[in-house]
């Protein structure tokens, strides 16, 4: 695939595929423009694996149509498992935390993130965002342990010959 392949379907059949995706969604612009976006992206890997198909304009509008249902289906599945979000099991209602020696808005974050009702994958990238990974330049590396491997980060001075003789 070229560039110049998807360059003509986005300047071709941009247009009627949003049209197209517009209507089936009922006059919703924003979820259109974004599933058709995310076609055109789905086009630049696939296009570039096994290249243009015969028509690009209805490759790209089953693909931003797919990609529109699930969305939609995404939506639906988080709009029923909210209310079971909110309803809080675990009794944090009876600990007054104004009262408590917890000022710290983090770790009330962090108890928050770790709610049980949430899935493990929520869990991780809640607690990713409250503690970022530490930066590798304040990351030191373990000396390398074993015979020897000590005197490569010894001064000059401080090392020992690597072979001495014995009998002089």
């Amino acid at each position: 695939m070229s560039a110049d392949s998807l360059e003509r379907a986005f300047r071709d059949e941009r247009g009627p595929v949003l049209a197209t995706i517009t209507r089936r969604l009922d006059g919703n612009l924003a979820l259109a423009e974004d599933v058709v976006q995310d076609a055109f992206v789905a086009a630049a890997v696939e296009w570039d694996r096994g290249g243009v198909p015969e028509r690009p304009g209805a490759w790209l509008t089953t693909t931003a149509w797919r990609k529109a249902l699930d969305r939609l289906r995404h939506e639906k599945v988080a709009a029923e498992y909210a209310p079971q979000l909110v309803h809080d099991d675990v009794g944090y209602d009876e600990f007054d935390f104004d009262a408590s020696s917890l000022e710290d808005d983090q770790l009330r974050m962090l108890f928050t993130c770790c709610h049980p009702a949430l899935p493990p994958e929520a869990l991780h990238i809640q607690q990713q965002r409250i503690h970022p990974p530490m930066a590798t330049k304040n990351l030191q590396p373990d000396p390398p342990v074993g015979h020897g491997s000590d005197r490569h980060f010894r001064p000059q001075h401080e090392r020992r010959p690597r072979h001495r003789d014995e009998r002089q």
